[in-house]
């Protein structure tokens, strides 16, 4: 991302404008849609989006110390 916001520096010294109003939105959805996508492919690929299959015992054991709470069973 940082090259985009080079990008930006460099429009702004040529143009002497800041990138803004409804084209600067626009670059600034396309860039993150563009960059966006691949890196959450990359993620995905990776497995770093996959959550881990064991579940900590201290969630257990509150999971199971809570569970009656809220039915008709605990009154």
């Amino acid at each position: 991302m940082g090259v985009g916001a080079a990008l930006e520096r460099v429009w702004q010294h040529t143009t002497g404008m800041r990138v803004g109003g409804f084209w600067g939105w626009t670059w600034t959805m396309s860039w993150t849609l563009f960059w966006g996508t691949f890196m959450l492919d990359t993620w995905a690929r990776h497995g770093l989006l996959a959550l881990p299959l064991t579940i900590a015992p201290a969630v257990t054991a509150a999971s199971q110390h809570f569970s009656g709470i809220g039915t008709l069973e605990s009154i």
